[in-house]
């Protein structure tokens, strides 16, 4: 087995009908909390949604080696 390593971004906004929204990005950096902070705050600040939570995060997968011959 070998680890594999990936950079996820994820975004859950809830919407003002109650719904809940997500968005998730693969990404080479996490972006900077004032810029995460700053777009969320808009977007509640027009309506488009009432909550938000965003999270990055370093996920690891564990795959198989392919059996040599």
């Amino acid at each position: 087995m070998e680890a594999i390593q990936i950079l996820m971004f994820i975004v859950i906004s809830m919407l003002p009908n109650g719904e809940f929204d997500s968005k998730s990005k693969l990404v080479n950096q996490c972006p900077s909390h004032e810029f995460v902070h700053n777009m969320m705050e808009f977007e509640l600040k027009s309506g488009r949604i009432v909550a938000w939570f965003a999270k990055c995060a370093t996920l690891q997968f564990l795959r198989l080696k392919p059996n040599k011959i």
